[in-house]
């Protein structure tokens, strides 16, 4: 859902400029895939075209716009902090580092002036038309050229279309996905000059950092102690370590030659 601000501009019959001002609320359902994980989103809106047409002391007019819809998904940051393998303790050495948390929608403005010198006997200034050009980057500065076109009432002389031209200048933008639109714009002659007061916005993307403690490098550090717990256990000993099978799995020596007397193949019940 939006709205669309119109300006039409018009000659009276008696030779007068003049314009009128107008609000068009709309609303447009779209589809999108059922699976899509649509968390956040980011709609921006650009005219495509305008047709109109005069039907006695009506107008009509037909907008066509472009629509370019955005969506972010959530971003986590995990990590490991400890790790086993092999029976053993592993000691995880880690260092601070900068990664992508989250992502944010930044939009600034930048109000401008620019004049134009007008042919004598102006009275009226009528804005037809106020766009931005491409984009320009240098460093962190960003350049935004802008383009007025307008319609003056000369008098004598009739009307007559003039162009006026100038920049916007973003400092200290570390944004992705860069867009600039009109926001505003204002016009009073003063003296012999049509004045005009614009005010640009940017709009960018911005990702937001988070420092984590990531892995770089491994280390074994204590060997754990197996504890081994099936019902039986059958193991082959070789002559004097029978001490030792009775220490692994947690036994008694004494319980161990019990249960097979002086044998070498001990089965163990736990």
């Amino acid at each position: 859902k939006g709205h669309t601000h119109s300006r039409v501009i018009y000659r009276r019959q008696s030779g007068d400029i003049s314009a009128l001002e107008y609000d068009t609320a709309f609303s447009q359902l779209f589809d999108h895939d059922e699976n899509a994980d649509i968390t956040d989103c980011d709609c921006v809106m650009l005219p495509a075209g305008e047709y109109y047409e005069i039907n006695g002391d009506l107008v009509s007019m037909e907008l066509r716009m472009v629509l370019q819809l955005v969506c972010y998904e959530n971003r986590e940051v995990t990590y490991v902090s400890d790790a086993y393998s092999c029976g053993c303790e592993y000691e995880l050495n880690t260092d601070e580092k900068s990664v992508t948390a989250d992502r944010e929608t930044v939009i600034k403005t930048q109000s401008i002036q620019l004049s134009y010198e007008l042919p004598e006997k102006s009275s009226n200034i009528c804005v037809s038309g106020a766009c931005t050009g491409k984009l320009t980057m240098s460093g962190n500065a960003v350049n935004v050229p802008v383009v007025i076109n307008a319609i003056g009432d000369g008098g004598d002389m009739g009307a007559f279309s003039f162009r006026v031209r100038g920049n916007a200048e973003f400092e200290d933008i570390s944004c992705e996905s860069l867009s600039a639109c009109i926001d505003s714009i204002n016009c009073a002659i003063i003296a012999s000059n049509a004045q005009f007061d614009v005010t640009v916005k940017l709009k960018g993307n911005c990702d937001i950092s988070d420092n984590i403690k990531a892995v770089i490098s491994i280390n074994v550090n204590t060997e754990v102690t197996k504890n081994i717990s099936p019902s039986v256990i059958i193991a082959r000993a070789e002559s004097g370590d029978i001490w030792d099978i009775a220490k692994k799995y947690g036994i008694k020596q004494s319980d161990l030659e019990q249960l097979q007397g002086d044998r070498r193949v001990y089965m163990i019940r736990k």
